[in-house]
């Protein structure tokens, strides 16, 4: 399993060919990202302008088909 960081999501959604090809040849059940990846790149897409927004929008929407892992388990909430 890979883990994306928010330096690749934001490289593979400025569309860098090189990258898109790496993540193409793995499938989506082997990439994961993070939870604070997630949130790192939803700010920033609100933070775009409105066409930046609208082409980011389609590259999350298949970003978050990706497996996200969670800051915690539900087990370790309930720990001291």
């Amino acid at each position: 399993m890979y883990l994306l960081d928010t330096n690749i999501i934001s490289y593979w959604m400025r569309g860098v060919q090189s990258l898109m090809d790496k993540i193409k040849s793995h499938s989506p059940s082997e990439l994961s990202l993070s939870t604070i990846t997630l949130a790192e790149i939803l700010y920033g897409i609100e933070k775009s302008s409105t066409k930046k927004k609208s082409a980011a929008q389609k590259s999350i929407a298949y970003a978050l088909n990706l497996t996200s892992i969670p800051l915690m388990n539900r087990q370790q909430k309930n720990t001291p």
